[in-house]
């Protein structure tokens, strides 16, 4: 009798087992399969298209968040710019759900410092935004890609000159190292575990 109960208890942990591992691919089967795609034939498997040149509205209102965008050709990546006001998680969630964010606290396009911007590299089936894996293939940025920011009504290019895979901790440092434009999201694509960053330079 005893016998029978252990080997049930061992058939019910094995189909846990199996149910936890079938909802993790499942969770993050889409932007896992566009990243791999991407490495296995050298496309993107929905290219977007490219965002045009912005014009500061004609009453002289600030711009607003879709009025900002980062274009990175190689990767056919274009998404809107949202200039967040709060570090708060669920402020930046919210902010992430309508493209990439400016970090709060850091430089605006043609200012002196370092901006940072943040996006997804991978989200849930059910995420509400349309942009849950913009940065899922920032890795296959090389040194010398473009990268460019359009901001009232003004084009910035900017040229890659690292990536670093590490800590956020370590992620940090890049910011003493004066770089114009860091780009940073979770790594693994469908994880959290570390971040990578992207660093690049205005063009001069």
């Amino acid at each position: 009798m005893d016998g029978d109960i252990i080997e049930g208890m061992k058939r019910i942990a094995l189909i846990f087992i199996i149910t936890f591992i079938l909802a993790a691919i499942l969770l993050n089967i889409g932007p896992l399969y566009k990243w791999a795609n991407y490495y296995l034939k050298g496309v993107q498997t929905e290219k977007t298209s490219l965002v045009p040149t912005i014009s500061q509205p004609e009453n002289g209102t600030p711009l607003t968040n879709n009025q900002a965008s980062l274009t990175i050709p190689s990767l056919s990546i274009s998404a809107p710019i949202v200039f967040s006001k709060s570090k708060q998680e669920a402020d930046l969630q919210k902010d992430l759900e309508e493209g990439v964010v400016l970090y709060p606290g850091s430089v605006k396009p043609g200012e002196n410092g370092t901006m940072v911007i943040i996006g997804h590299s991978s989200s849930y089936p059910w995420y509400k935004g349309g942009y849950g894996s913009i940065f899922s293939l920032l890795e296959k940025l090389k040194v010398g890609d473009e990268i460019t920011i359009v901001y009232n009504d003004k084009n910035y290019e900017y040229i890659v000159k690292d990536q670093i895979k590490a800590a956020v901790q370590s992620i940090q440092l890049l910011q003493i190292q004066n770089s114009d434009l860091i780009l940073m999201s979770c790594w693994p694509v469908g994880t959290n575990s570390i971040r990578i960053a992207v660093s690049a330079d205005l063009k001069k």
